[in-house]
Parts: C-alpha cells; structure tokens; sequence
C-alpha cells in the first residue's frame, strides 16, 4: 500500500485559503489567519491604538502645561507675599514716624506752654 503524503498548504503574502470541504486551517504557532472582516478589524484596533497614544501623548502634555502653571501660579504667590511684607514694613516705619511726630509735638506744646507761662 501506498500513502498518500498530505500536502499542507502555506498561505503566501496576498493568497487566500480557501478550505475543500471537511478540511480546516489550523494555524502554527506564530501563523494568523484572518478572513477579510478579522483583517478589517484587525486594522481598525490597530488605528484605534494608535489614536489612543496620540490622546495618552496629549493628555501628558496638558498636565506638563499644567504643572508649569502651578509654578506660576506659586511664584505669583511668593511675589505677593513679599509685596505684603513690604506693605507691612512700610505701615510699621509710618507709624514709628507718626508716634515719633506726636512725641516731638507733644515736646512742642509743653515748650510753648512753659514759654507761655
């Protein structure tokens, strides 16, 4: 008896498989095989990665943007902060200023009222 050899078909770039009835592909390992619509959506999840990175890639730069707008936002704070200090140490000097006019004032009055006596 003679066996016949089966011959095991390898789908090149392009060509189909089109399976004789009761015969069935079965891919080896590392093998696809997709009909048109797998092929299809096989593309459009690829295309949809894609367009996810490309939002993954915009969504950091926002934060990035947004992170830099804190820092400006905290300098502006310290700047403020320091005009406050300012301000204050002004008001203090203004109000040693004035206690020091009244006492000169106050010295003033009792010279022209002992003057005056």
């Amino acid at each position: 008896m003679i066996k016949e050899e089966e011959e095991e078909f390898v789908p090149e770039e392009g060509e189909e498989f089109v399976p004789e009835e009761g015969e069935e592909f079965v891919p080896e390992e590392g093998e696809e095989f997709l009909s048109e619509e797998g092929e299809e959506q096989a593309k459009e999840g690829e295309e949809q990665a894609k367009e996810g990175e490309e939002q993954v890639k915009e969504v950091e730069e926002q934060a990035k943007e947004g992170e830099e707008q804190v820092k400006e936002v905290e300098e502006q704070a310290k700047e403020g902060e320091e005009q406050v200090k300012e301000v204050e140490e002004r008001a203090k000097e203004g109000e040693e200023w004035a206690e020091e006019g009244e006492e000169k004032e106050g010295e003033q009055d009792n010279a022209f009222s002992s003057q005056m006596k």
